[in-house]
């Protein structure tokens, strides 16, 4: 005869079985170490999710997500104020809005090679990060603080640390993702490019010093919020 044992990290984490069967999503923390790296499994079932504000207001300093996880909640890790360092793994797809926003202390983001959709103002009002490796993840490209799409069609989100206060689109940016400028508050004048169609919400939102927006006769709608603050 023999014995297997197993370690099921069942202290630190909270779940909710996954949409398929063999896996779960992490819906709490509530563990103790700083340094946090995801499981594989938990219970012998995959770890595949981090649910919405799962680590929200956590006292984390650093975390490593496991190879099978496909998506980050919104605001999964919000507020995590002692966050500086975050490993997405191999397997992340999609993004929710928020999911590393007001992480004061962030300076370390290495993105998974997978990611193909990304929320709003996901490392929103990071005054330390400058920067973010893509991990050769050929779906974005990131140019002086400014995450684009790889073709510079869409601006997806604009870090607070870039030096904004003179800047211009680039002549390619015809879609501006939500909150795309949130936050800037040394951006003081922009004109958009003509082609684009839409601004949507909030892009504007929290641009103190801005006084002028020049807007092409393509716009033909603008989103609710959009120059809040």
């Amino acid at each position: 005869g023999g014995y297997m044992y197993f370690t099921w990290d069942v202290g630190e984490f909270e779940t909710t079985p996954g949409d398929n069967n063999g896996t779960v999503i992490i819906t709490d923390y509530i563990g103790d170490e700083t340094d946090v790296v995801i499981p594989n499994r938990l219970r012998g079932k995959k770890v595949v999710s981090i649910d919405d504000s799962a680590f929200k207001d956590k006292n984390i300093t650093s975390v490593k997500l496991n190879k099978y996880i496909v998506s980050i909640g919104i605001n999964a890790f919000q507020n995590c104020e002692k966050l500086t360092k975050v490993d997405m793994g191999e397997a992340v797809k999609s993004i929710g809005n928020g999911a590393f926003s007001n992480c004061n202390e962030l300076t370390a983001v290495k993105f998974a090679p997978t990611v193909e959709k990304l929320g709003h103002v996901v490392f929103g009002n990071n005054k330390k990060l400058e920067t973010l490796d893509l991990n050769g993840n050929e779906n974005y490209k990131f140019v002086d603080g400014v995450l684009y799409s790889a073709d510079m069609t869409t601006m997806y989100e604009s870090l607070v640390s870039a030096d904004f206060s003179d800047y211009k689109l680039p002549e390619t940016v015809v879609n501006l993702n939500g909150y795309a400028f949130y936050s800037q508050n040394e951006l003081k004048s922009v004109t958009l490019n003509d082609g684009i169609k839409k601004i949507d919400e909030g892009t504007f939102i929290d641009c103190k010093s801005l006084e002028e927006l020049i807007i092409p006769d393509s716009v033909t709608y603008i989103e609710a919020f959009t120059f809040a603050d």
